[in-house]
């Protein structure tokens, strides 16, 4: 809020509308700052956190006052975390490699086995309880505002059927899993300069669709790719490619709705899960807009934040990040996929082929859909 009561600036009508949009970017910067490094579910970006998707409640939501048990049977699924697996560098990078035998569960449960819930008085995971500073009161409303939300949204199957519109989801707004970082993390990559929200009325689809489909990738990465229950396991490294973001995006009411919806729905069912954030491709009011929310910020989240500019800096800071081998020609600053509708077969790494086989497969579970093949992902 600002106060001009006492100002003596002769404010015009042009300079209200210059202030009106670098406060309306910052907000949409500082919410996707929020979301990659969501620590807690009581911030005012988050509170009341609208239903998901729109799924009809088709039965009655059970009482979630005791403590919840683990209906999952974790022996087939590799729960140690980076530390058991042999230190910075992560053994798997595929979730096949790391499951000795067929999947048995017929759901994922955010209770895991060696979460810390077992030992806790009140069946809380840990993780809840650091995002929440140790305030149990908290920790725990938060965590069953997971357990009902889940339930209700029926997110523990998730996996076991394949979004009917992966590939147009993805097109509309595209998320990439290009491999795992200097540290072992899983890398992801958002886009939101090329999200196409043109999409979803062209194609008679909703938003929440869109969403749910992110949210199959989430529930992907952290019960297949890294199921580790406690830190340091279980985090994630976030590239945000900032490729053709402008200005007047702040303006978009759609954007802006999907923008809140899905900053809401991480921020309060995904705990401590961030490990650091790059912006790259970032334009120079980027940092102007970071500046201002600066502030606003945690510590902690400010030393997580790297924003870099096209160029052979932020080449040679991806190049450390995920190797000189790992690294995919879209991201490199001599990339022209600013212009190109698809990323080629070659730089799709061998998490995003494995993800593509679950989705064609109809999914963790098996059961049929109609989802096809296709040889690229689109991007744009």
């Amino acid at each position: 809020f600002l106060d001009l009561k006492h100002t003596h600036i002769n404010l015009t009508s042009k300079h209200l509308e210059m202030m009106k949009t670098a406060l309306q970017v910052s907000l949409l910067f500082l919410q996707a700052l929020h979301l990659v490094h969501s620590s807690s579910g009581s911030s005012p970006l988050s509170n009341h956190a609208p239903p998901m998707f729109g799924v009809r409640k088709e039965e009655e939501s059970s009482s979630i006052s005791q403590p919840p048990s683990s209906t999952i049977d974790t022996t087939d699924t590799c729960t140690t975390n980076l530390q058991q697996r042999g230190g910075a560098k992560a053994k798997y990078s595929t979730w096949s490699d790391q499951i000795a035998q067929p999947l048995k569960q017929s759901e994922f449960s955010v209770v895991k086995a060696g979460d810390g819930s077992e030992e806790d008085p009140d069946g809380i995971p840990t993780r809840y309880l650091i995002a929440h500073k140790n305030n149990r009161e908290k920790a725990k409303a938060a965590f069953e505002k997971t357990l009902e939300w889940r339930q209700e949204e029926k997110v523990n199957t998730i996996l076991l059927e394949a979004p009917s519109n992966f590939d147009l989801c993805h097109q509309i707004f595209p998320v990439l899993l290009p491999g795992r970082d200097s540290e072992g993390h899983l890398i992801l990559v958002q886009r939101p300069g090329m999200v196409r929200l043109d999409l979803v009325n062209d194609n008679d689809i909703s938003q929440d669709e869109v969403l749910r489909n992110y949210l199959f990738i989430v529930e992907y990465v952290w019960n297949l790719l890294d199921p580790s229950p406690m830190p340091p396991g279980g985090l994630m490294t976030s590239i945000i490619d900032c490729t053709g973001v402008k200005i007047d995006m702040a303006y978009n009411k759609q954007f802006r709705s999907f923008g809140k919806k899905l900053v809401a729905i991480m921020s309060n069912h995904y705990p401590t899960r961030s490990y650091k954030t790059l912006i790259i491709n970032a334009p120079k009011w980027i940092k102007i807009a970071f500046n201002l929310v600066k502030p606003l910020m945690r510590e902690s989240t400010r030393k997580k934040v790297m924003i870099l500019n096209k160029g052979p800096y932020q080449d040679k800071i991806l190049q450390e990040l995920l190797g000189t081998d790992g690294l995919p020609s879209y991201l490199l600053s001599s990339s022209k996929d600013e212009d190109s509708s698809t990323i080629s077969q070659d730089d799709l790494s061998e998490i995003e082929k494995e993800l593509r086989l679950v989705v064609n497969a109809g999914g963790v579970g098996g059961k049929t859909t109609k989802q096809s093949a296709a040889p690229a992902v689109a991007t744009a």
